[in-house]
C-alpha cells in the first residue's frame, strides 16, 4: 500500500536543505566524489550511473556499488538518480568532524522537470575510526508539480565485504522489516532505515546481485522487491549477497517526505583478520591416528 505523506517535525530540516541546495551550480560532467575522515574514505559520482563504488575500512574496499533508482507514476523503474531526465547540483562539501582536516560530507540535490516535477535533496555524512565507519544519510524529495506525486524510490546494495564477491550472507530484520545486516566473518555492516516520523521501507529483498540489477532493469511499472529476507536462503550458507529497500511515497503538491538512514561497518586490523583466518584454517584439520605408527597424523 503506496504511504501519504506530509510536511510535519520534519519540515524545518527539510525547508534548511533546501535553502542550502537550491543554488547550487548544475553538473556538465561526471564528477567522482571522495569523502574521508580518521582513515576511512568514500567515494561516489552523482552523474553517473554507477552511484557509490568505494568505501575504504582499514585500507580495504569494502563496497561493490550502492545506489538509487526510482519510478515516477507507474513509469518504469528504468532510472537511476543522475539520467532519465535528473540533473545534479555540483555538491557543496563541509567538515563535519573536526578530528581531521578533510571533507566527510556532501549536499547535492537532483531536478526532476516534465509532467511529474520534484526535487530529491541528499545529504551524506561519513565518520571514520580505527576499526570500524559510519555513514549517515538524509534524503529529502519535495513535489514541486501541481499534483500528486507517486514515487518509488529502490536503493540497492552490493557490498562485497573484505574485497571479495564470495562469502558473505545477508538478514533483513525488524517489525517493519527497516535493517539489513550483513556478514563476512568477523566484519559486520549494518543499515537502519527510517526513524521516528521517517518512512521505513515498504518492500525489502535479500538476494544475489544479479537478480536485484535484472529487476530494476526489467521495465516493469507495478513490480516490488519480493520482501525475501535472507540470502542464501540457507541460514549455513554464504554467497555474492546484495539486498534492496523500497518506499512507496504519494506526496501532495508542495509536500516534502524525508528519509533517514544510518550505516555501520565494523572491520577488525589486518592482523585480526589474518589470525581469524588462520584459527579456521586449523579447526578444519582434523587429526587422526595412524594404523601403523599409532602417531597422530595431521
Amino acid at each position: 500500500m503506496r504511504k501519504k505523506h506530509a510536511t510535519g517535525r520534519w519540515s524545518l530540516i527539510v525547508g534548511l536543505m533546501l535553502a542550502a541546495l537550491i543554488a547550487l551550480p548544475v553538473l556538465t560532467h561526471a564528477a567522482a566524489i571522495t569523502l574521508e575522515d580518521s582513515g576511512s574514505s568514500f567515494v561516489f559520482d552523482p552523474t553517473s550511473t554507477a552511484g557509490a563504488t568505494q568505501w575504504t575500512v582499514n585500507g580495504v574496499n569494502q563496497l561493490n556499488q550502492q545506489w538509487y533508482w526510482y519510478r515516477v507514476n507507474n513509469a518504469p523503474a528504468t532510472g537511476k538518480l543522475s539520467v532519465s531526465g535528473l540533473s545534479a547540483s555540483t555538491p557543496n562539501l563541509s567538515d563535519a568532524f573536526p578530528d581531521d582536516p578533510a571533507n566527510d560530507t556532501a549536499d547535492f540535490t537532483y531536478t526532476a522537470a516534465g509532467a511529474h516535477p520534484f526535487t530529491m535533496s541528499m545529504t551524506i555524512m561519513l565518520q571514520g575510526a580505527t576499526d570500524s565507519a559510519a555513514i549517515t544519510e538524509f534524503i529529502s524529495i519535495q513535489n514541486t508539480g501541481g499534483s500528486t506525486l507517486n514515487l518509488d524510490l529502490f536503493q540497492y546494495n552490493n557490498y562485497d565485504l573484505n574485497a571479495t564477491a564470495a562469502g558473505d550472507r545477508v538478514d533483513i530484520t525488524g517489525s517493519p522489516a527497516n535493517t539489513a545486516k550483513q556478514t563476512k566473518g568477523a566484519i559486520v555492516f549494518s543499515e537502519h532505515a527510517g526513524a521516528d516520523t521517517t518512512p521505513s521501507p515498504d518492500h525489502y529483498q535479500a538476494d544475489d546481485p544479479t537478480n536485484l540489477l535484472a529487476f530494476l532493469g526489467n521495465g516493469s511499472t507495478t513490480d516490488h522487491l519480493n520482501d525475501t529476507a535472507s540470502y542464501p536462503a540457507n541460514p549455513l550458507l554464504t554467497g555474492d549477497a546484495a539486498w534492496g529497500f523500497e518506499w512507496n511515497l504519494s506526496i501532495a503538491p508542495g509536500d516534502s517526505v524525508l528519509i533517514s538512514k544510518n550505516r555501520d561497518i565494523m572491520v577488525p586490523e589486518p592482523a585480526t583478520l589474518f589470525g581469524l583466518g588462520i584459527g579456521s584454517l586449523l579447526l578444519m584439520v582434523r587429526p587422526s591416528r595412524s594404523k601403523k605408527s599409532g602417531k597422530i597424523a595431521a
